[in-house]
């Protein structure tokens, strides 16, 4: 039931509101349910392997998951393939700094790169909707 809540306010806030959803209710439950979520998580990475809180334990994959969400246009399906791709490009990157004695930061520069292509190709397409192949 709070699933239903959630993805009807997020459709349609006004419409949830006519079907007798309280958003701010379901807003709230929401905060709660994902803020244990990511404390269970954190706690079971403190306490699973080195029973210790690293200060750069996340390698900021917050924000890279953040960019495969965007490069796969939210699409579940596309994450899994935008994943990959990441994770090649992170691991080619690190082989590129380890290989050649590249510093950290062309890793990161090579995954922007990437991320700004896709980027510019999404603007315009939406800008120039008649030249896409799509039509």
């Amino acid at each position: 039931r709070l699933g239903f809540s959630i993805r009807v306010i997020g459709a349609n806030a006004r419409a949830s509101r006519l079907a007798g959803i309280s958003a701010g209710k379901v807003t709230v439950w929401t905060f709660l349910l994902a803020g244990a979520m990511a404390g269970l998580a954190g706690a079971v990475i403190v306490q699973g392997r080195d029973h210790a809180l690293l200060q750069d334990f996340s390698a900021h994959f917050g924000y890279i998951g953040i960019g495969v969400a965007l490069v796969a246009r939210l699409n579940p399906i596309g994450i899994l393939g935008s994943a990959v791709i990441f994770a090649i490009l992170r691991v080619g990157s690190n082989s590129l700094q380890a290989g050649a004695g590249l510093s950290p930061s062309v890793g990161e520069i090579i995954v922007a790169t990437f991320v700004v292509f896709l980027m510019v190709g999404g603007v315009i397409r939406f800008q120039y909707p008649e030249h896409s192949d799509a039509n």
